[in-house]
């Protein structure tokens, strides 16, 4: 046994290196005639047979034989039989195809015969087929050999054979009908298989090469095993054509052709663990095939490893795919399912997709993973994709979508690409779940893609760029890198956390309709950054540890409320913006400013905390149309308001308080509104202007327990109104206004309460000024100071201050009328050298009183004109009026209808003599005057020296004053007391004229001082009587 089989491994190798003619000699076949067997009658000894008995175990044999057929039609013929039978050992050659029944020219023919076994034959240069069978069953083609046949090596029509062991070599193996044909363990060279509608086949462990057509057809065959087959240097690998049925391909190896296996109008086929490599097209082609498994292959090195063209519904899985231009390639092929598949490049230009969709929807892309490519995923004109739970890596694009709608791109994992995802001209896209990092320029990019969700996505390491769509961006985690948006509108951006970007977080440029809700930016150079954008709203949304929170630029009608903004470097910056409204923001704790406004107009700031900065609290610079309501800004490093070269801003029912500097400073600004806020407790002044503020209104603040002033404004100009403050409790003065060298319009002063300050109630420095209807009281020095005050004083009540009621030691030229200056520590005004300018101003109509000084102290100077006229001047502790000589120069001055009264020093007390006049006056009880005449207790005195040129008159037009301790003889009852009223100081100044009844009324007293005055009125009338 063992020798037979090396002998028959000895001829095989022979049988390729030495010519038939030799091999047939050394065989020691016999030559005979062809072979016709018609029937089972003829199996006998005449018609070739050598023995056997036709049954199953001991067929008829017909061996050893050497048969030119000489071109005759076939050189063995078996037909119409059931009889067991083997040909064996025979060569068989030279058949010829001619007309008849036996026309064919094939080697052996075997028709309608059943039970036969052809092994170790020999068919050579047969004009047609090696062996022909057809209408037979249970025929067994084996280690035989077929050569130079001019069709095929074996051929069987409608017939039930197996082939197996068989080498041909450039001729192949054709099934035509039939049914259960197998066809195992060939070797075919330059040549395949090819089987037509022999359904339940068996195609397996054949090795084909070397072959310019398909290595195995399969055309409308059904429930088909094709599987360990190794093809190499064919065209087409396996070519399934029309079958509808269940069959399998599987385990095969296909190398170094052109096409791997290729379905076409196929579907139900499974291909799967076949090893494809190195072909020129496509390792697997499907086309207008569809309901296919394509499952478990590894394909390398083809141009496309599985290609699908106007191919439905088939399932691309675990395959492993190495090298190809394209992995997977699906054109217009819909209904697809690629999953589990590994697509690898090398990282070369020429390996582009891992898998790419061209006009194909309904595709379901999921566990793959595509590495090293041009783009691990491209879809294409494709929509209702769902790509979901791949790993894409180590590609130029992880995933691209052009043109597609409808795409779900979920749960991937997309790392070390150039740009992970790229979505371009699609809609209705949702992007959701996906884990996007180590991208070397882009994670994302999406441009002119509409009404599409970007949704818990973990984004890492680089940006993201959005261009010209309108997108729902939510819950996505960002780290490390930004979101950049442009031209874009219809934006839903919410519940996102961005966080450690060296740039920006999110970059909104020229886009519209924007929703920033909810979001979380951390530790970013920027949190957000808004440019050349309108209707974006920034709400509920947090921004932690970043160096600037948010940028507006170039932005309008925008909203951002309902944020937290803390531990940032800038809290909020505005620059170049308008129609922005920022609303119930608590915006702390940040190093830099909370809000910084710059060049911006129609802005709101609104119902928000700006709190504990490190800077300013607000910030404006040159911006105009600024509301700034109900904020509280408390305990910020510098200002809480700062206002530089802004106009028409107001900040209104707001809180400012413990802030570094100044609660409001504005410089250079003009048409402020500040009412309505409490502005206490800051470190320097609660409200500071300096340098040009126009047209500013501060009404009704509360303004206390600053350490500097309450309100100081410097080189303050034109339209300004100070009213209905609470001005109390600061530490240096309470109002402070000073125009420089300007003298432009008036500022109003009004209304307000100014009292306990520990320095002067209200200072003026070189100012026009009207002053009206204030309580100025309790302050720690004057109740007012001023210095080149312009203007009027009126109708203020300035009580118990530690100074003097009013004090201007320096030009003064305003109307001081109306006031109560009352129980104050120094004099109740006090003007020195009071410039007029030409004009004539006043001091009436003022209740001075009870003050611990002079009534009115007054040094005169240059060209001063002054009235003092219906003024109360009633229990100072100094002299009613003191004048004080200042300047050489002239000056006028009247004095007139003015009261008296219990002055502790004297009336009028005057060491001045230029052009004085002092008429009309009522004096009771001055200098400790008692109502009698006595030259210790002279209620007036006068110690200057009378001269021609400069004088002083104590009546005018031969009026003089009213004397409560002189008012008799009036002899001729003209009203003027006969002998004149000697004055104290010079023995020459006397009232000429004095006034026998005073028509001035004494003013309403406490219950004791009256009983007192009344007294000393009755004790008067009575020594007149």
């Amino acid at each position: 046994m063992k020798a037979g089989v090396i002998l028959f491994g000895i001829l095989v190798i022979f049988s390729t290196i030495v010519p038939y003619s030799a091999l047939g000699e050394d065989l020691g076949y016999a030559l005979r005639d062809p072979i016709i067997i018609d029937s089972d009658d003829d199996f006998d000894s005449a018609h070739g047979v050598s023995g056997g008995s036709g049954t199953e175990d001991d067929p008829y044999i017909i061996s050893g034989w050497e048969i030119d057929a000489s071109n005759r039609k076939s050189g063995i013929y078996i037909g119409n039989t059931t009889k067991y039978f083997k040909i064996q050992n025979c060569w068989v050659k030279n058949a010829k195809a001619s007309s008849g029944f036996f026309y064919i020219g094939s080697g052996i023919k075997l028709y309608n015969a059943k039970n036969g076994v052809i092994e170790n034959v020999q068919a050579t240069d047969n004009t047609r087929y090696g062996i022909y069978i057809e209408d037979s069953s249970n025929i067994l083609i084996t280690g035989s050999t077929m050569q130079s046949n001019g069709y095929n090596g074996i051929y069987a029509k409608d017939s039930s054979i197996s082939a197996t062991g068989n080498t041909l070599t450039d001729e192949g193996i054709k099934i035509s009908g039939g049914s259960e044909v197998k066809i195992d363990g060939n070797t075919i060279e330059g040549a395949g298989i090819y089987i037509n509608g022999a359904d339940n086949s068996y195609v397996a462990n054949n090795t084909i090469k070397n072959f310019a057509n398909q290595g195995i057809y399969l055309d409308s065959a059904r429930y088909l095993h094709i599987y360990k087959n190794k093809l190499a240097n064919v065209s087409t690998g396996i070519y399934l054509f029309q079958s509808i049925y269940t069959s399998t391909i599987y385990n095969n190896n296909i190398s170094e052709g052109d096409m791997g296996i290729f379905l076409s109008r196929s579907r139900n086929i499974i291909i799967k663990e076949n090893d494809i490599s190195s072909n020129s097209d496509k390792g697997i082609y499907l086309a207008s095939s569809s309901s296919n498994i394509v499952d478990n292959n590894t394909l390398s090195g083809n141009m496309y490893g599985v290609y699908l063209y106007n191919s439905d519904s088939n399932k691309i899985s675990a395959n492993s795919i190495k090298k190809a231009y394209e992995s997977i390639h699906l054109d217009n092929s819909n209904g697809n399912t690629v999953s589990n598949n590994t697509c690898l490049g090398d990282g070369s230009a020429f390996t582009r997709d891992g898998v790419y969709a061209k006009n194909s929807d309904h595709l379901d892309i999921r566990d793959n993973l595509c590495s090293w490519l041009s783009y691990g995923i491209d879809l294409s004109h494709s929509d209702n994709a769902s790509v979901h739970g791949n790993a894409l890596e180590h590609s130029s694009i992880g995933i691209g979508n052009y043109f597609s709608n409808y795409t779900k791109i979920e749960g991937n994992q997309l790392t070390y690409n150039r740009l992970a995802l790229d979505v371009q001209y699609s809609s209705s896209a949702s992007v959701v779940g996906n884990t996007i990092s180590k991208s070397s320029e882009f994670s994302m990019t999406f441009a002119y893609v509409k009404n599409s969700v970007l949704e818990d996505n973990m984004i890492m390491d680089m940006g993201s760029i959005i261009d010209n769509s309108s997108l729902d961006i939510y819950r996505n985690r960002i780290n490390g890198t930004y979101l950049e948006i442009n031209s874009s509108k219809y934006l839903h951006i919410n519940g996102n956390r961005i966080e450690n970007s060296s740039s920006y977080g999110l970059f909104l440029f020229s886009s519209y309709l924007a929703t920033v809700y909810d979001n979380t930016f951390i530790n970013n150079t920027i949190g957000t950054k808004i440019q050349r954008s309108t209707y974006v709203y920034i709400k509920d949304s947090l921004y932690s540890n970043n160096d600037l929170g948010i940028y507006m630029l170039n932005t309008s009608r925008s909203t951002v409320g309902f944020i937290t903004m803390v531990n940032n470097g800038d809290g909020g910056y505005l620059e170049d913006s308008d129609n922005i409204t920022v609303e119930a923001v608590n915006i702390t704790n940040n190093t830099g400013h909370g809000i910084n406004i710059i060049e911006s107009s129609d802005i709101t700031v609104r119902d928000s905390n700006i709190s504990s900065n490190g800077n300013r609290g607000v910030s404006l610079w040159n911006s105009t149309y600024v509301d700034i309501l109900r904020i509280l800004a408390t305990h910020n490093g510098e200002w809480g308001v700062y206002m530089g070269h802004s106009s028409y801003v107001s900040l209104t029912n707001s809180t400012l308080l413990y802030n570094g500097k100044d609660g409001l400073y504005a410089s250079s600004s003009s048409h402020l509104n500040i009412s309505f806020n409490n502005i206490s407790s800051n470190h320097y002044a609660g409200i500071y202007g300096d340098d040009g503020i126009d047209y500013f209104q501060i009404l009704n603040n509360t303004i206390m327990e600053n350490t500097y002033e309450g309100i100081y404004m410097n080189y303050i100009r034109e339209k300004n109104t100070i009213k209905g403050n609470t001005v109390a409790y600061n530490h240096k003065c309470g109002i402070s206004l000073n125009n420089g060298y300007y003298w432009d319009d008036k500022t109003y002063v009004i209304e307000n309460k100014v009292y306990k300050n520990d320095e002067t109630g209200i200072c003026l420095y070189n100012i026009d000024v009207y002053i009206s209807n204030n309580e100025i009281h309790d302050n720690g020095a004057r109740g007012i100071y001023g210095s080149y005050v312009l203007g009027e004083i009126s109708n203020n009540t300035i009580i118990n201050n530690s100074g003097e009621g009013i004090y201007i030691p320096n030009n003064m030229n305003a109307n001081i009328v109306y006031n109560k200056i009352s129980h104050n520590n120094g004099d109740g005004i006090s003007l020195a050298y009071p410039y007029s300018g030409g004009l004539t101003h006043y001091i009436s109509h003022n209740d001075i009183s009870y003050n611990a000084g002079d009534g009115i102290k007054l040094v005169t100077t240059y060209k001063m004109r002054l009235n003092i006229t219906h003024n109360n001047i009633i229990y100072n502790g100094g002299d009613g009026i003191k004048i004080l000589p200042g300047t050489d120069d002239i000056f006028y001055l009247n004095i007139t209808q003015n009261l008296f009264l219990n002055n502790t020093g004297y009336g009028i007390n005057t060491s001045a003599d230029h052009y004085i006049f002092i008429w009309e006056n009522s004096f009771y009880f001055n200098n400790g005057n008692n109502g009698t005449y006595d030259p210790e207790h002279i209620q007036a005195r006068d110690d200057t020296e009378y001269s021609g040129d400069y004088y002083i008159k104590w009546y005018k037009d031969g009026c003089g004053n009213y004397w409560a301790d002189w008012t008799e003889p009036d002899r001729d009852g003209d009203g003027i007391v006969d002998d004149p009223y000697q004055l104290d100081g010079s023995s020459e100044h006397k009232d000429y004229f004095p006034l026998a009844e005073s028509d001035i009324p004494i003013p309403e007293f406490s219950p004791m001082v009256l009983v007192v005055l009344l007294v000393i009125v009755a004790i008067l009338i009575r020594k007149k009587s």
